[in-house]
């Protein structure tokens, strides 16, 4: 089953991405890969932009070994991530 997941790389970048965690595979083939971005918005506050993840690349993997953390995305994100890469408006 696929799952939208952000996965913190060996490297210390940030992916988000549709992968199948399901596979017996080494590796997670990523589908739709945006790696975060943060900036500051404020002394106290941080800003989350999506930059492409390898753009000019087709069929992207991502070892298994490689992954330090993986969690699940916050709702805002996952409504960004969903309207970008289906072109759909969601209700806000």
């Amino acid at each position: 089953m696929t799952k939208l997941k952000i996965i913190r790389l060996s490297t210390g970048e940030e992916v988000l991405s549709k992968i199948n965690e399901d596979t017996t595979d080494n590796f997670y083939l990523l589908e739709d890969a945006v790696t975060l971005v943060y900036t500051p918005k404020s002394e106290s506050e941080m800003s989350v932009g999506f930059a492409p993840f390898m753009p000019y690349a087709e069929n992207k993997i991502i070892f298994k070994s490689m992954v330090v953390a993986m969690g699940d995305p916050v709702d805002n994100i996952k409504k960004e991530h969903i309207r970008i890469f289906s072109g759909l408006i969601l209700a806000k």
